[in-house]
C-alpha cells in the first residue's frame, strides 16, 4: 500500500506502509524503473530509497502528479521491465572477535552471529553517502542496532558493517557510525569507469566468508569490472 503525499512545492513523496524489508525494496525498484519508463513529460527526477520514492516534477500541480502516479501504481503487476538484476556472493573476511557493543546489545556469541548473517539474502535498496556505497535491505530485526552514539574518525574501506535495519560496504575510508563486522577486499568502485559501480539497486547481495590469505590475494589483484562480474555474480 502507497501513500502519495507533498514533499515541496516541486515533488511529491510516494511512501510505502510499513519498515524496511526486501519485497517493499523491490517494489519501490520496480516502481521506479516503470515510472521511468512512462517518460512523463513533466516527471524530471525520481530518487528512490528503501520504502520511498522522491518524484520531481515541473509543469503540473499536486493532484495531477498524484492522478498520473497512481494509474501508474495500477500498471504494477502487468508491469516487466529488461533491467537484469545479478545475484552477487561477495568476499568476506570477518572481525577476528565480534565487537563486544554487538555481542552485549543483540545478547549473541560471535558464531551464531555470523552463523545467521552469512544465510541472509539482501537487497540494493539505495545508494548515497558516498559514491558507490550500497544500502542492503534484509537485515532480521534480530540483528538490527542502533548506530554509534560517537562515529569513528575512520572506517576501512572496504568495511561491512550494519546499523539499525541495514546493512552497507563503505567503498573508500571514511567516517562512519555503523557497526563493523567484516571486509570485502574487492574494489566496490571505479572513478575512470562511466558506471562508477557495477553494483545496482535491485540486485540481491550475499556474503561468502573467506580466510586472510585469501583476502590478501583479493586485496592486491588488479580488478576490473568485468572480472569482478565474471567471478562474483550470476551474470
Amino acid at each position: 500500500m502507497i501513500s502519495i503525499i507533498p514533499y515541496s512545492l516541486k515533488a511529491v513523496l510516494v511512501q510505502w506502509d510499513g519498515p524496511i524489508h526486501n519485497k517493499t525494496t523491490s517494489e519501490v525498484n520496480l516502481f521506479n524503473k516503470l515510472i521511468q519508463s512512462s517518460r512523463v513529460q513533466y516527471i524530471s527526477e525520481t530518487i528512490p530509497a528503501f520504502t520511498s520514492i522522491t518524484v520531481c516534477f515541473d509543469g503540473t500541480d499536486f493532484s495531477d502528479i498524484k492522478a498520473t502516479l497512481e494509474k501508474l501504481y495500477t500498471q504494477l503487476n502487468t508491469y516487466s521491465n529488461d533491467i537484469q538484476k545479478r545475484t552477487w556472493i561477495l568476499p568476506m573476511l570477518t572481525s577476528e572477535v565480534l565487537p563486544e557493543d554487538i555481542k552485549n546489545y543483540l545478547s549473541i556469541d560471535s558464531e551464531k552471529f555470523y552463523q545467521s548473517f552469512f544465510n541472509i539474502r539482501f537487497t540494493i535498496g539505495m545508494k548515497g553517502f558516498l559514491p558507490g556505497f550500497v544500502y542492503l535491505a534484509g537485515l532480521p530485526e534480530q540483528m538490527n542496532i542502533p548506530r554509534k552514539s560517537v562515529p569513528d574518525r575512520s572506517i576501512p574501506q572496504g568495511s561491512i558493517a550494519i546499523g539499525g535495519a541495514q546493512c552497507g560496504i563503505y567503498p573508500k575510508e571514511s567516517p562512519g557510525g555503523w557497526h563493523i563486522i567484516g571486509n570485502c577486499p574487492i574494489p566496490l568502485i571505479d572513478l575512470n569507469d562511466e558506471n562508477i559501480s557495477c553494483f545496482h539497486i535491485g540486485d540481491e547481495i550475499r556474503f561468502a566468508p573467506i580466510n586472510r590469505a585469501k583476502h590478501i590475494l583479493y586485496s592486491t589483484t588488479d580488478w576490473t569490472f568485468d572480472m569482478i562480474i565474471s567471478q562474483f555474480s550470476n551474470s
